[in-house]
């Protein structure tokens, strides 16, 4: 709720700091597409009965050949930030009643996909409205490398993900959907009576709007995504190159993953793990970038959405 001292402050100074603000790589680095309902299926291919070829001798048939598939469901949710103003308090800044709003809106959105990014990982475990995370999408048995860290109140985990690049809906890589064919609106800023909260026999007039869009996280292939879990802040069981490497092993060849997120703590962490090898003995740089299989580098995402407190039961 917004006050007079932050009308005041509004009023009196040049720049508005927000220091609410937060860092959300997933939502500015992975691609999203439209989705034109809120469901679909997909059949996903997982093998075939024949991994030796079809070869034969002269005069010999070969076996027919069946494969192996299942079909998956995906859909997305419903997201709907409302926001309200007293007429008090909006009608005061100096700007006008929509200047009010719009900054205040342009807070809330951004907290408010911090929040879808939380539920990029843990999905229900974030908010039980919501879509599913990768904790539930990814394949836990074969694509996890497992940090072994044991302080329950110090977890953390580091994802390396194989995304859809923009503009290439046919890549199987993860991404971004928004149903209803990616509609995102604001409705139309309403002037309306609200009950007081402390009294109910009395009502206010306060400014109104809702943004409403219908997103959710898309994994096509189990394929695509591995997670490094158990990084702690036990001693030798924070992130290091060699566990990355072994995150990198677990993706087919030629289908490495493009991005990789983590906490500031582990970025830490794995900085920490380098011995500088440079002439003037600094130490070593902030990892931004980690060389891939193939020679490529791979972009290191610093967010806010990955928690250092999870339980290392997840």
């Amino acid at each position: 709720m917004s006050t007079l001292l932050d009308i005041a402050k509004a009023n009196l100074v040049e720049q508005v700091i927000n220091e609410a603000v937060r860092v959300h790589p997933e939502l500015t680095e992975l691609a999203s597409f439209p989705l034109a309902g809120m469901s679909v299926r997909s059949v996903v291919y997982t093998g075939s009965s024949n991994s030796t070829g079809s070869f034969r001798k002269v005069n010999a048939g070969t076996a027919d050949i069946s494969e192996v598939s299942e079909q998956r469901d995906f859909t997305c949710y419903t997201a709907e930030a409302r926001i309200e103003e007293d007429r008090a308090i909006a009608d005061r800044y100096e700007k006008g009643a929509q200047a009010w709003l719009e900054g205040k809106s342009a807070r809330i959105l951004d907290l408010e996909m911090l929040a879808w990014a939380k539920q990029m990982y843990y999905g229900t475990g974030n908010n039980a409205d919501g879509f599913p995370g990768l904790i539930s999408a990814y394949d836990a048995t074969n694509m996890v490398v497992d940090a072994a860290g044991t302080t329950a109140t110090t977890g953390s985990s580091v994802w390396l993900v194989r995304a859809a690049p923009a503009g290439n809906f046919s890549d199987d890589g993860v991404r971004w959907r928004f149903g209803n064919g990616g509609s995102m609106k604001f409705d139309p800023v309403q002037l309306l009576p609200f009950i007081d909260p402390n009294d109910t026999t009395k009502k206010y007039m306060k400014y109104h709007t809702a943004f409403t869009c219908y997103p959710a996280f898309q994994v096509q292939s189990m394929l695509r995504v591995c997670r490094i879990k158990k990084l702690t802040a036990d001693t030798g069981k924070g992130l290091t190159d060699a566990l990355i490497n072994q995150a990198l092993a677990k993706f087919p060849v030629g289908r490495g993953p493009n991005h990789i997120f983590m906490t500031l703590r582990s970025n830490l962490q794995l900085q920490a793990s380098r011995t500088a090898t440079n002439p003037t003995g600094a130490t070593a740089p902030w990892p931004n970038q980690i060389m891939g299989v193939d020679g490529q580098m791979i972009p290191v995402h610093v967010t806010e959405a990955l928690s250092n407190v999870e339980a290392l039961t997840l």
